[in-house]
């Protein structure tokens, strides 16, 4: 026995341990199970007799089994919330189903099984394997959506592995298409656009996504293709953007096309946007957006061919209109009047010490006074240095303050009139007219460089600048050559003009011309083809580096040549390579400063960390002196993280860490690129370390950290920040150059009295640039921003220097930061805005909020650094980048809202934490209604506080005002409004016109048709013509064609007149039949097709007609009995509903050639109307007294009855809203419903009106018309205490409270009792009251018959499924 008892315990070599933990897997199994509840325990043995049946060898068997196994899989898989507990308890028996699949042969079983395999390998199957993939493709072609969403995913998932694999095997891909095209499908219709997206990125086939847009996702579809674009490389980037434009373009979102179009560069598309819309005031709307992203864009005679169209199109793109939209806002807030430089130091406000002492120099006080006065005024076109009247100078003239200036002073003084009269080419060119003729060559020159400063940002077709500026180019004198040169820079900057171009070129390779003619006119080429890459002007500006001398290239001006060259290739990446390799053959003395201009300049806004990684090694190395290298490394770090949020605050961290390690050159350059990073964007930390900088022992240092100061709170008024420059004018009382930078730093946080900035960026940070590679940076601002911190690099050589006019480089990305509407004519027009902080709402369903922590202004308004703000009234439409809307308002009255320019500083839609500490939006653009007096006699309004701790009686005081507010509704009700008399025999049809808002028709039983003016309730026109009774009448969409039918068995086609042909005198105002249609039997009814030519008429069958046929094009029949109404669907116009007198509902659809369903009720249904805004749903006004709403889909059960008419219901409409609707009844009263109310809202009636034949809802949903025997048409109230007329803001307001209040206690018995209470006519009350007794009795008997009958035998069925016979399909 000794041998065997090792074997005892069940382990061997050639008998593996399986019997011990079988044992421990069944314990633990059966512990399972008795975890489970019955339910799931009972789920769990189905499911395991269901897989031993799909093995059995009879095939039926095997059918019944895997259809169940399939049927409870797919209802626990519809909502995927956890692991659904079919594939928990199939989990052990996949490889059995499996096993079972291989030995099966082919059939329609195999892949029925195929299809459960490919769900359960959902969860089971391998990783890598692709087994989910792999049994659909073996499995049927069934709907791929009926197992759940997590499965359709899982699937994508394959299929993009599975596309790479056989792409790399070169083997075919056409079952894996088919299988993308069902779920991008899917995808679509269940809001999943970002899915079906990433699925058609992943299989290369982007094209498949136009086919399956709809007009309800293909704005949530293009916002994730255009995000998504930034993180592509090319081309496919520009492959995503081509097809969002291609979608906008299917569905006219022209803007949007617009926006996609600037983001390919693509002028193309923006020609083809222009022919394609042929509205107007779009096409205004087009060339303000294109203004203001400063595209040069030409309107030939191909686009548009009406000259005087052309003309003022093309005055819009040049920006013509900028500055009158500039001093509007300036109007508008109050900010017109001059401010002087002594208004800005504010030095009474200083204690102390003075802000200026004896001994700084004057000179150099008034060139800063000049500089902060072009600043404080720029564009106002007045101030009290430059424009003062002789009359009004207290020194003769207003040349007066020129000549204060010494020498290259006066350069900047003249030029600083340019910047006064900004935007203003005429006005400014007539003010520097006086200053050509000058004697000093230093006030020529500015009068030069002033002319380009007008005209920076502005086109002109006559081009003055340059007609102006060409010939000086030419003077011997260089002070006038460097004004004119930097004139034609600024004014063509971006242009790319080669009449420019020809005239610079030559003074690069001039031998003759100074080092700094040289360094200007690199500049100025470089601003003129910026981000372009232009040959000819890099390889002559490369040429004139290599010829100039050793001693020449120490002049710091040099500098200026390797950042033209940049320029050249902003944003262009690797395009400057062929360049860069070029500058290691430079003399070393320019060698590294000029390959890092070109790297920082090349890389700029993307974000690329390997480029910032690189200038921080730069950095971290040790300079040999005379090196100067490392400071376009600092700004180069800035440049290149500015773009993006993320990298902004990363680069912020670096260069504080700079500031503590970095060399004193370096430490120089820090506070500049924190400007750059932070510009005209206070953040409180930026702050801090700038006042810290400002008393740096260096004062190099010091002045950067001034300049930078003014940078980051630039147009912003700043409170901290003037309050800190104040602080450092006293503490620098006595340097004349630290002064001067506080001086320009104070300038420019006044920066144009607060309504300008400064912006490197496109509106909303995202609007893709046509020379930036990534495509969020303005490149002709950013350019100038570049070239001024460039020369701020050596403050003592060039700003405080001959050469402080290059602080004129900044107009260059001068914007104002407003929001202006105007109207069609351009005129300034108040509109209702709100304005927040931006959210991103790419991927997400429905339509999410787009900004929040809003307020809502009325524009004018500013808007500060995050801000962004839409349109906040629902008569506007606003669909694209908030630069713009168009308004339709009720009077008919076209409307065209243009934003001139609007500064956004938000992030890719993303919530931004910029905020601006100084500018109160809310106080520049109150509204006057909140603060001001309707009528003298009122009383001041006062401001209360309503904190609820305060206010301990406020529910007692509201409940109250409920009570009162229900009272008085009572009180005021007046729902009739008066009767249109004309008809001589009984109203019997009626229909709206589409197209205008007061315009009915109506017929009568003696064949007499007419057109009613509802406002002057007044006949506008007759159509005679039918023989017999009038049963239906129904217009066109477009309001130009009437259709009548009647009992003479004719339709007839009217031209309804045009309102300016119509009159008040009817007489002589008889309509013509276009056609006249005879047919073998009468007509019951008639409805048009919803924006088509086709419609239906009821008769003894349903017959569908054209306009331009005399016969019907289609004819529809089920059973022999007579329809009695029809009615069009108005969201699927190929499906109708009509009802019959053999007491049928029936359901066609135009696409089928027979009917789709039919319902027969126990009584006759005499009219339908479909819900305008749910078009599944519908209600019928049927003969039992009762209204029944049903769902198509699914006709067995109303959804719900609407009782409380007392005799048969004849008409029936819906409101517009789609939340009620109104009948007619031959009881003689008319009742509103709410679309989902048992019971009426409001019952109307009046002692004349008799049986009610026919009822509508204006088309605004305001009014209620109901014709009826009597021969009247009336028209009453869709609410019945509504006061009719224009109300004041106050009484609006004061009846949206008493709503709300009313809402809110409605549920208490007291206003419940009198909101519901509804007199009622005699033998209404009378006729309610017996139905009630006999609905009773009916309901009692039926109790006791089931009480005393065998259990089950007597089926309660409720009221909703209870009058319904049958449903045939």
């Amino acid at each position: 026995m000794a041998p065997a008892e090792p074997n005892s315990g069940g382990a061997t070599k050639d008998q593996p341990p399986v019997k011990a933990p079988a044992k421990d897997l069944k314990k633990k199994d059966e512990k399972k199970d008795e975890d489970l509840s019955e339910e799931d325990l009972a789920l769990k043995q189905q499911l395991e007799l269901y897989v031993e049946r799909a093995q059995d060898a009879d095939p039926g068997l095997q059918k019944v089994a895997l259809e169940s196994m399939r049927e409870e899989i797919r209802t626990a898989t519809s909502s995927m919330t956890s692991v659904p507990k079919p594939l928990k308890f199939l989990r052990p028996h996949y490889a059995t189903l499996q096993a079972h699949y291989e030995k099966m042969s082919d059939s329609d079983l195999k892949k029925l099984l195929a299809d459960i395999l490919s769900v359960l390998a959902l969860t089971m199957s391998p990783e890598g394997e692709r087994e989910s993939l792999k049994y659909r493709l073996l499995g049927s072609d069934g709907d791929i959506g009926s197992w759940g969403h997590e499965y359709v995913r899982n699937l994508a998932g394959e299929i993009s592995q599975e596309y790479s694999k056989r792409q790399s095997e070169e083997a075919p891909i056409d079952d894996l298409m088919d299988l993308v095209v069902q779920i991008v499908a899917f995808h679509m219709k269940h809001n999943a656009e970002p899915e079906a997206v990433d699925l058609l990125m992943e299989v290369e086939d982007l094209d498949l996504l136009v086919e399956h847009v709809d007009s309800t996702n293909f704005k949530r579809t293009c916002l994730y293709l255009t995000s998504s674009a930034k993180y592509l490389p090319g081309p496919d980037d520009m492959l995503v953007l081509d097809i969002a434009h291609s979608i906008y373009m299917k569905f006219e979102e022209y803007p949007r096309a617009l926006q996609i179009a600037l983001y390919l560069d693509n002028f193309q598309y923006v020609s083809e946007l222009f022919q394609r819309c042929e509205d107007p005031l779009k096409r205004q709307q087009f060339c303000f957006i294109l203004a203001r992203h400063g595209v040069s864009f030409e309107l030939t005679e191909s686009i548009i061919a009406d000259d005087e169209e052309r003309e003022a199109l093309q005055n819009l793109i040049n920006n013509t209109k900028l500055n009158e939209g500039y001093l509007t806002l300036a109007r508008d807030i109050e900010v017109m009047e001059p401010k002087s430089p002594e208004d800005i130091y504010k030095a009474h406000l200083i204690e102390g010490r003075g802000s200026g002492g004896g001994t700084v120099d004057s000179a150099r006080q008034n060139l800063a006074a000049t500089f902060v006065n072009a600043f404080v005024n720029a564009g106002f076109g007045q101030d009290k240095l430059m424009t003062v009247p002789a009359e009004a100078s207290s020194g003769g003239s207003s040349s007066s303050w020129l000549f204060k200036n010494k020498e290259h002073g006066k350069a900047s003084a003249a030029a600083s009139l340019g910047m006064i009269m900004l935007w203003d080419i005429d006005s400014g060119l007539a003010q520097l007219d006086k200053y050509f003729h000058a004697s000093d060559t230093h006030v020529v020159s500015g009068a030069l460089l002033g002319v380009g400063i007008v005209n920076c940002n502005v086109q002109s077709d006559c081009d003055p600048a340059l007609a102006l500026l060409a010939e000086y180019v030419e003077k011997e004198d260089a002070s006038i050559k460097i004004g004119a040169i930097m004139g034609l820079g600024l004014a063509h900057a971006g242009s790319q003009n080669e009449q420019v171009r020809s005239i610079l070129m030559p003074l690069l390779l001039d031998g003759r011309s100074s080092v700094d003619v040289i360094a200007f006119a690199a500049i100025a080429l470089g601003l003129v083809y910026v981000g372009s890459c232009n040959e000819d002007v890099a390889q002559n500006i490369v040429l004139a580096l290599m010829e100039r001398s050793e001693a020449e290239l120490g002049d710091p001006l040099a500098r200026f040549l390797p950042l033209g060259l940049g320029l050249l290739f902003l944003g262009k990446q690797e395009s400057v390579e062929a360049t860069a390799e070029v500058s290691k053959t430079f003399n070393e003395k320019i060698r590294k400063h000029c390959d890092m201009t070109l790297l920082s300049c090349a890389y700029a806004g993307t974000g690329n960390v390997l480029k910032v990684q690189h200038f921080l090694g730069q950095c971290a190395q040790h300079l040999e002196k005379g090196e100067s290298y490392q400071g376009p490394a600092v700004l180069g770090i800035a440049m290149v993280a500015m773009a993006e949020e993320l990298g902004l605050e990363m680069a912020i961290r670096s260069l504080e860490h700079l500031l503590q390690y970095g060399e004193q050159n370096i430490r120089r350059a820090v506070p500049l690129a924190l400007g750059l990073l932070c510009i005209s964007n206070p953040k409180v930390n930026v702050m801090d370390t700038l006042s810290r900088l400002s008393h740096d022992t260096d004062s190099e240092v010091a002045m950067s950290a001034m300049i930078s100061l003014g940078l980051i709170g630039a147009g912003t008024n700043n409170a901290r920040i003037a309050g800190m420059l104040r602080n450092l004018s006293s503490y620098y009382y006595k340097d004349a150059s630290l002064l001067f930078c506080v001086r320009i730093a104070q300038g420019l946080v006044h920066l144009g009295k607060g309504l300008l900035t400064l912006s490197p960026y496109h509106s909303e940070r995202f609007l893709m640039s046509p020379y930036v590679t990534h495509r969020k940076l303005h490149p002709t601002a950013l350019a100038g921003l570049v070239v001024m911190l460039h020369a701020c690099l050596d403050m003592k050589a060039l700003i405080l220097g001959k050469y402080h006019y290059v602080l004129y480089f900044l107009v260059l990305a001068m914007q104002p930061r407003m929001l202006l509407t105007v109207d069609e004519n351009l005129k300034p027009l108040s509109v209702p805005v709100r304005v927040g902080q931006a959210v991103d709402v790419v991927g997400q369903a429905g339509r999410p909020k787009t900004i929040t922590g809003f307020q809502t202004h009325s524009t004018p308004v500013l808007l500060a650094a995050g801000d962004r703000a839409e349109l906040a009234t629902e008569k506007l439409y606003a669909p694209v980048v908030v630069n713009f809307s168009v308004s339709n308002e009720e009077r008919d009255l076209s409307l065209f809202w243009v934003v001139l320019v609007l500064f956004f500083n938000t992030t890719d839609l993303c919530t931004n934490s910029r905020t601006s500490h100084t500018m109160k939006v809310k106080v520049i653009s109150r509204s006057t209604d909140d603060f001001t007096r309707e009528r003298s006699q009122d009383l001041q309004r006062v401001f209360r506080n309503f904190d609820p701790t305060l206010r301990t009686q406020e529910k007692a005081v509201e409940y109250v005002r409920a009570l009162n507010a229900a009272k008085l509704d009572k009180i005021f009700a007046r729902p009739f409004i008066g009767a249109m008399d004309g008809h001589i025999d009984a109203v019997s049809a009626m229909a709206k016109n589409p197209a205008n808002l007061k315009w009915l028709f109506s017929g009568s039983m003696d064949g007499d048709v007419r057109l009613w003016d509802l406002a002057t309730r007044q006949t506008v026109c007759q159509f005679p013509g039918h023989q017999g009774a009038v049963q239906g009448l129904t217009a066109s969409t477009d309001g130009r064609v009437l259709v009548s039918c009647g009992t003479d068995s004719t339709v007839r086609l009217w031209n309804v007149p045009l309102p300016s042909h119509t009159q008040d005198d009817s007489s002589d105002n008889d309509a013509k039949p276009l056609a006249t249609y005879v047919w073998k039997s009468a007509f019951w009814g008639v409805d048009h097709q919803e924006n088509g030519e086709l419609f239906a008429t009821a008769g003894a069958q349903v017959d569908i007609w054209n306009h331009n046929r005399s016969q019907p094009i289609n004819s529809f029949e089920w059973g022999k009995d007579t329809v009695i109404s029809v009615r069009f669907n108005p969201g699927e116009p190929n499906v109708l509903a009509t009802s019959g007198s053999d007491r049928s509902i029936t359901i066609y659809d135009l696409r089928l050639s027979s009917p789709a369903r039919k319902m027969i009720m126990m009584t006759k249904t005499n009219s339908i109307a479909w819900n305008p805004m749910e078009p599944m749903n519908f209600t019928a006004a049927n003969e039992d007294c009762n209204c029944y709403s049903y769902d198509v889909r699914k006709m067995n059960e109303a959804r719900c009855v609407h009782r409380d008419h007392v005799s048969a219901v004849m008409d029936i409409d819906y409101s517009p809203t789609g939340r009620e609707f109104v009948t007619g009844s031959y009881d003689r009263t008319v009742r509103i419903f709410q679309y989902n109310g048992g019971h009426s809202r409001e019952i109307y009636h009046t002692k004349r009106m008799q049986r009610v034949f026919c009822v509508k809802f204006s088309n605004d949903g305001s009014y209620i018309i109901s014709g009826s025997d009597d021969t009247n048409l009336r028209l009453w109230k869709a609410k019945a205490s509504e006061q009719l007329g224009v109300l004041l803001p106050r009484e609006r307001k004061n009846h949206e409270y008493l709503e709300a209040v009313k809402n809110r206690y409605k549920h208490l018995p007291e206003v419940k009792r009198i909101v519901r209470h509804r007199h009622l006519p005699k033998p209404i009350y009378k006729a309610a009251s017996l139905r009630r007794i006999m609905t009773d009795a009916q309901r009692k008997k039926d109790e006791r018959r089931r009480a005393h009958s065998a259990p089950g035998s007597i089926v309660n069925k409720p009221l909703r499924k209870r009058r319904i016979i049958k449903e045939v399909e």
